[in-house]
């Protein structure tokens, strides 16, 4: 079984909107396949104001990354450009550190992405349900 790591924004982010992607994609990737199992950061209930649980949250965050064989990357922007620091940090050390295969998607115009993405993201595709076919078709 290939293990993907939902990667993307939670900060600054209601419950809701930090689930729902992380929903579809498990579903249609986990619950519909026998092939992937879904690693979702949001099974662990931090509160983002507790210093002493951020130093958890990022540990707990990097070693699913490694434990991952593929990052599915949200790279969407919900509310501003510091919804993505942890995203971005994370996509660069599965990428560039561990030598890993990461899958953005997003709505925004290629004019808007990051030279950071483009270069860390093994591909970049236009929606979710997109990200999640290539993943079935390539892994």
């Amino acid at each position: 079984m290939k293990t993907i790591y939902l990667c993307g924004p939670i900060h600054d982010l209601s419950t809701s909107e930090a689930n729902e992607w992380r929903m579809n994609a498990t579903t249609e990737l986990e619950y519909k396949t026998s092939i992937f199992q879904c690693l979702d950061p949001m099974r662990r209930q931090f509160n983002d104001e507790d210093q002493l649980g951020v130093n958890e949250i990022v540990l707990m965050d990097l070693k699913d990354v490694e434990d991952a064989y593929i990052l599915l990357v949200n790279y969407n922007v919900a509310r501003g450009e510091t919804t993505l620091c942890g995203t971005a940090m994370e996509v660069f050390y599965a990428s560039h550190i561990l030598g890993k295969f990461v899958i953005a998607f997003t709505d925004l115009p290629k004019e808007k992405w990051s030279p950071w993405m483009m270069k860390y993201c093994t591909r970049i595709l236009p929606s979710l349900d997109e990200a999640i076919e290539y993943i079935k078709r390539h892994f």
